[in-house]
């Protein structure tokens, strides 16, 4: 798990020496860096080697993030869920590495909820213009 709730302010304080200008341009780079923690996280996981079976976009209560699923040099198969939960400033990342000859952790992949400050299971929607809104039922 990656934590980016303070991610603005450490932003901030490393451009506090920049000029106002850099520091202008700069001011939103910290979204940027969460948005494409996902896309990086990938990334390392295919670096590591083995082949890729399965890539693609995912999502887990609306939740977006991605699967990949690698065969390894050695047989085993890992199976690898990421998640950026935006409103909770959280990203999740989910690995599992099964023997040649076990059956795919698939529920260890679904098996994530997110839960509010209150212990509250969180469920999104995504409203007609691909915005994402809290069900008003969790």
């Amino acid at each position: 798990m990656v934590d980016f709730r303070d991610a603005q302010r450490i932003h901030i304080e490393l451009m506090a020496n920049e000029s106002e200008a850099l520091q202008y341009q700069a001011r939103n780079r910290w979204i940027n860096d969460q948005r494409a923690a996902v896309a990086r996280a990938a990334t390392e996981f295919r670096q590591r080697g083995g082949t890729v079976t399965y890539d693609a976009w995912a999502h887990i209560d609306h939740v977006e993030g991605h699967q990949l699923q690698i065969s390894n040099f050695d047989g085993t198969r890992t199976f690898v869920g990421i998640f950026f939960h935006a409103k909770g400033r959280m990203l999740y990342v989910l690995e599992a590495t099964v023997s040649p000859t076990s059956p795919p952790p698939g529920q260890f992949q679904q098996s994530l909820q997110f839960l509010d400050e209150y212990g509250n299971r969180i469920r999104y929607n995504f409203d007609p213009e691909g915005i994402t809104t809290r069900w008003p039922d969790y």
